[in-house]
């Protein structure tokens, strides 16, 4: 309780004590003044508790495929969502690949093929810490999923399915469509092969059982400004109309030279001139 004078003077005998010791959270009591002596407990702190949920140490993850790094963390005083996060991604020769704030879930995308350390370290608000580490491997890209355990990787070639095989950096038919990467215009894509004008269209679209694409057909094949359903004919549509026209003038003159040849050099007739 308190007492206020004439003079706007405040006398009381009951207060509030703060304590604060450095790594430890602030302790603040209400006290009655008096003789007796005042004792503050100050509580412990100790560093988040990490680990990591996923992935799981060794880990190969295919290039090209995301990789969620998951935490989980714990903490005496504070909720995780408050802590600090300080993450990096090194590789085997120690370089920093990536480095990020991210709190308990980190996305990781666009990690070349090559061996990886994650580190974590996970900070209090009051300085104590925390440092998991976790190897991952990221395998090369095997676009056709073809890098069994039949394939050999000394030939790079599958003797069961008597076809290549492996990464993409080592197989022949990367989409395994059957058409050699050498002659498919599409090598990535197994819905297609064949681009006969070279416009970036594949001449027929044709997916196998459980695959998609984003290539629509092309509707004129040769790219002659004519559409495929208009000629009749799809791909290389051989010997056009003007030449046509050319080859049936020349069968004609080559009869009427063969008929004059025959009748001695004589005139045509104007009845032949007509069925010309």
């Amino acid at each position: 309780m308190g007492h206020i004078d004439v003079d706007g003077m405040l006398t009381t005998n009951e207060g509030s004590v703060s304590l604060a010791v450095p790594g430890s959270p602030p302790v603040t009591a209400n006290v009655t003044i008096g003789t007796e002596s005042v004792t503050l407990t100050v509580l412990g702190n100790q560093a988040p508790t990490v680990s990591f949920e996923r992935p799981i140490s060794g880990a190969r993850v295919m290039e090209s495929l995301p990789i969620e790094a998951r935490l989980n963390v714990a903490d005496d005083h504070e909720d995780p969502a408050d802590l600090v996060y300080d993450w990096t991604v090194r590789d085997d020769m120690g370089v920093v690949m990536m480095r990020s704030s991210e709190a308990i879930v980190w996305n990781i995308t666009d990690l070349p093929a090559d061996l990886y350390l994650f580190e974590v370290v996970v900070t209090d608000g009051y300085g104590a810490s925390t440092t998991v580490l976790l190897d991952v491997e990221v395998t090369p890209l095997d676009t056709d999923g073809d890098w069994t355990s039949t394939c050999s990787e000394l030939t790079w070639y599958d003797e069961q399915t008597a076809t290549p095989c492996g990464p993409d950096v080592y197989d022949l038919d990367d989409d395994g469509d059957g058409i050699r990467d050498a002659r498919d215009a599409f090598p990535m894509d197994a819905c297609a092969s064949v681009d006969t004008d070279e416009d970036g269209q594949p001449d027929d679209v044709n997916c196998p059982p459980g695959q998609s694409t984003w290539l629509v057909a092309d509707q004129d094949d040769d790219g002659d400004g004519t559409p495929d359903v208009m000629e009749g004919v799809s791909g290389d549509d051989g010997p056009s109309t003007v030449g046509l026209v050319a080859l049936t003038v020349f069968v004609l003159l080559g009869l009427v030279l063969l008929l004059r040849r025959r009748g001695g050099g004589g005139q045509l007739s104007q009845k032949d001139l007509v069925h010309l």
